[in-house]
């Protein structure tokens, strides 16, 4: 039975059915015990006059008349009454029932016995006539001490109007009963109703607020218990509604904040089982596809890191150094970090994983700088002490010799000094310190510049510089000064690596949005697998060569520090063997208020060989 309107129904019916039966019964009773009392009242008294007026003070031969006279006075027969005077033994002497010619009747009723036995006794019986029908009666006899003799008087009243009673006032409680119940199912409808129909829209509220539906509020009708708890309903339900949208704004938060972070999170629980991970982890682990980090169990997941690590719990117990491993071409640092539940109890560990390959490069590069320049710095300054301590130990005296050791000397002195230089140049790049001279500017004659100051040393060489200059300005917003320099450096290295009697090949041409500057030589060429990293410091392609002609490494590095300066980049193509064309790309936009530089500072290289 799992409706409670049901339930409240039945209960209702069942309580009601009891009192009623209960109620019926007793008045049933009441009303029989009424009579009976009533009837017994009736025959004593009868019985007692009886007695008084016609065994006491008369003998046995005129019991009869002396019966038949008070019978007539108290009219007993109209009550269905009648009375006999018996013998000690049981013989009827005297009765109301006589007529001539009968007889009288004998009696064997208990009531007789008893009174035979000198006590008064009053009982309900019934006589069955052969026929099988029968006659419900009341009898009353009681003993009766005379002068001559003994006696019994015995009389007897008719109990069918008495039942007749019972039954009709029974039919008619029947019928009463099914009116009252017919009745009370109905009204217990309508009560339970009223009782069940706010539970049953709590119910259906309730329902739907467990299946994500929050926004719930139940009109409150009454003020009773019901109504209370309609308005703790709604109280919870707007409660419920705040919290979990707050809930759901951290998770929300948390979630972008874990799926847009650059780093790696992985969460287990402690049964080893994955809870969440991030694209960061899976990209990092090298896991794009649909399977992901799901398939990897967080034994073999340990093994990755180096660590022979079987559960969480271990984690917990003795936490791990962050470690860093290398997975691919990158570097990844690991570390481990149990989180425990509201009990204080271990719930699982978070493995957040970071690539630090920039760094590690950073790193590297920070090794081989330190490295280069100390080499750099090292070479000279061994050469300057060599000559020194010569000219110390008597070349000094030998004044062709001593000269020619002073002008190596000097020749060393100026090397350092353009790197040094050359570095701090770098160093006010890195720390934005370098302040542009800003200007409406022509590149053609800039470069017009450039190609006149390296003139000399093309001549010198058997080469020539072409440069087809276009009918129009190319007017943009840079440092001269600066932009001459980059124009000078790209030259005098297409100068240097490139055989005698060769052309330098010098282009322009322009887009919507920015300049293009192509300087081709038909030198030596980049090996391909040289060319990304042709302007990173310190890097040369034929070092021998490179300080053989008083380079430092440090000419290209600068000449992309100064096109980012500019909004501008520059990048390289080259074929070995055959040359090398550098693209110089200056936007138009650069320095206009309001007009952004279309690159920015873009230091993306083409590496195209």
């Amino acid at each position: 039975m799992k409706s409670i309107k049901l339930k409240f129904i039945i209960i209702y019916l069942v309580l009601v059915f009891v009192v009623m039966i209960l109620g019926g019964t007793f008045m049933l009773l009441r009303i029989k015990m009424s009579d009976t009392d009533k009837a017994y009242n009736t025959l004593r008294q009868y019985c007692q006059s009886v007695n008084d007026q016609v065994v006491q003070p008369s003998d046995i031969s005129t019991f009869q008349d002396e019966l038949s006279r008070i019978n007539t006075y108290y009219d007993m027969a109209t009550n269905g009454a009648s009375l006999n005077i018996l013998t000690a033994a049981g013989a009827t002497i005297a009765s109301t029932d006589y007529r001539d010619g009968d007889k009288y009747a004998r009696y064997s009723d208990p009531v007789i016995v008893s009174a035979a036995a000198g006590t008064e006794k009053f009982s309900v019986g019934q006589d069955v006539s052969p026929d099988g029908s029968g006659q419900s009666w009341f009898n009353y006899a009681m003993p009766a001490a005379a002068k001559d003799a003994n006696y019994i008087i015995f009389a007897r009243m008719s109990a069918d109007a008495m039942y007749k009673n019972l039954t009709s006032m029974g039919v008619t409680m029947f019928f009463t009963f099914i009116i009252a119940m017919l009745l009370t199912a109905f009204f217990g409808v309508l009560f339970v109703q009223t009782l069940t129909a706010p539970l049953t829209v709590l119910t259906k509220k309730a329902r739907e607020m467990a299946l994500g539906n929050l926004d719930q509020e139940i009109p409150v009708n009454s003020k009773d218990e019901i109504g209370q708890l309609t308005e703790s309903f709604n109280d919870m339900s707007k409660e419920l509604k705040q919290s979990m949208g707050a809930i759901i704004d951290e998770k929300n938060k948390i979630d972008i904040t874990l799926t847009n972070m650059s780093d790696g999170v992985i969460t287990y629980d402690i049964a080893g089982t994955l809870i969440h991970s991030n694209p960061s982890a899976e990209e990092l682990l090298g896991e794009t596809d649909e399977a992901g980090i799901e398939n990897i169990e967080f034994k073999d997941m340990m093994k990755r890191f180096g660590l022979d690590i079987a559960g969480p719990l271990e984690i917990a117990e003795n936490p791990p150094k962050d470690t860093t491993v290398r997975l691919g071409d990158k570097f990844i640092s690991a570390s481990f970090t149990p989180y425990s539940s509201n009990r204080g109890e271990i719930s699982g560990i978070v493995i957040a994983l970071q690539d630090i390959t920039k760094l590690k490069q950073l790193d590297d590069m920070r090794k081989e700088f330190v490295a280069n320049v100390s080499h750099e710095i090292r070479t000279p300054l061994t050469t300057i002490k060599s000559y020194t301590e010569t000219l110390i130990d008597g070349a000094l005296d030998d004044r062709a010799r001593a000269l020619e050791f002073l002008n190596i000397v000097n020749s060393e002195t100026d090397r350092m000094t353009l790197l040094a230089h050359d570095l701090l140049e770098l160093s006010r790049f890195d720390n934005n310190q370098l302040n542009l001279q800003l200007d409406k500017i022509d590149l053609i004659e800039i470069m017009k510049q450039a190609v006149k100051q390296n003139s000399l040393l093309a001549a010198h060489n058997g080469q020539r510089i072409v440069f087809a200059e276009p009918d129009k300005k190319y007017t943009v917003t840079g440092d001269a000064a600066r932009v001459n320099q980059v124009f000078t450096n790209i030259i005098s290295n297409a100068l240097k690596y490139s055989n005698n009697n060769t052309d330098i090949e010098i282009t322009c041409s322009e887009t919507p949005k920015k300049y293009a500057v192509r300087i081709k030589d038909h030198g030596f060429g980049i090996p391909k697998e040289d060319v990304p990293h042709i302007f990173e410091r310190f890097y040369r392609v034929d070092k021998a060569r490179s300080r053989a002609m008083g380079g430092t490494g440090l000419g290209l590095a600068i000449a992309k520090e100064v096109m980012e300066a500019h909004g501008g980049r520059i990048s390289a193509h080259s074929v070995f063997g055959s040359g090398t064309e550098m693209t110089l790309e200056f936007s138009k936009s650069f320095g206009q208020a309001g007009k952004p530089s279309e690159t920015g500072a873009d230091t993306e290289i083409d590496t195209v060989s």
